[in-house]
């Protein structure tokens, strides 16, 4: 096997997501309770009581065009949008409609985003320094790559590109007649959607580059986001364990020819010696 290239997510992967989320949820909280006109302390005990119910749920996720894209518990980011798509749905949707605004979950993050801290993981400087001495990497994220490349080179002057807005939450239900619309693998509490256009989009320019499935390790926190369509398509993939991770996706990763995890950087880097 020979690793040439990596593809590298940002957010949980090369960051510490519990950290660098904190500032972002306050601000989040600030923003929500204005666009719908309620006081924050009364958002704050609605949450925290859907928080509550959504933990018990093993199904219960992150939501896009109908579709539970990405397990609730995937991170502190994930967990915030499944509990205020959920207040929006369960507590607040006549509230919403008298008031005649559009709460677009997307928007705010995008608001909310440049409030996050910037909290590397222990490490992550020295593996970036010792990945391109020998391979070609990017980073492929959904956060903004504007704001990504301001917070690596906080890190270190390494110039390693950056695409953002990858949209790797975005799954669709139109005909596809090589990517099924949906797999289960074993263990999993429900069907993990493949089709994310967009994301395979910014693989497939990738791949005009050199980045090619067989040479190429794509390494995320969040597998049905980072990884499982990669993982469909061929590449290798590479799950980079928190505390967050599910243990149905630990074992998986466990099972699969392609697919590794890893609890360090310097896991990463074996997997391709």
């Amino acid at each position: 096997m020979t690793i040439e290239n990596y593809v590298l997510d940002f957010d949980g992967t090369l960051t510490d997501v519990d950290q660098e989320a904190k500032p972002f949820l306050e601000k989040w909280q600030e923003l929500f309770a204005e666009s719908v006109d309620l006081p924050q302390d009364e958002i704050a005990n609605h949450a925290a009581e859907i928080r509550e119910s959504i933990l018990k749920d093993p199904k219960a996720g992150w939501t896009y065009n109908g579709l539970v894209i990405a397990p609730a518990t995937a991170d502190p980011y994930v967990l915030n949008t499944t509990v205020y798509q959920k207040l929006v749905e369960e507590r607040l949707d006549e509230h919403i409609l008298q008031l005649g605004v559009n709460v677009d979950m997307q928007d705010l993050f995008k608001k909310c985003y440049p409030y996050a801290g910037v909290a590397f993981k222990e490490g992550a400087k020295e593996f970036l320094e010792e990945l391109v001495k020998g391979h070609k990497t990017v980073i492929v994220t959904n956060s903004d790559a504007a704001k990504v490349a301001e917070k690596l080179a906080k890190l270190t002057d390494l110039k390693i590109e950056v695409l953002g807005n990858a949209k790797k939450y975005a799954a669709v239900i139109s005909p596809d007649g090589k990517i099924p619309e949906s797999i289960q693998p074993n263990g999993f509490p429900r069907p993990v959607y493949l089709r994310r256009n967009s994301y395979k989009a910014v693989l497939d320019s990738l791949k005009e580059r050199g980045f090619h499935p067989h040479n190429t390790a794509v390494v995320g926190d969040i597998y049905e986001l980072d990884l499982a369509l990669p993982e469909w398509l061929g590449y290798h993939v590479i799950l980079m364990e928190t505390k967050w991770t599910p243990a149905h996706e630990k074992n998986y990763l466990a099972t699969i020819p392609n697919g590794f995890l890893a609890k360090s950087f310097g896991e990463v880097h074996d997997y391709a010696r």
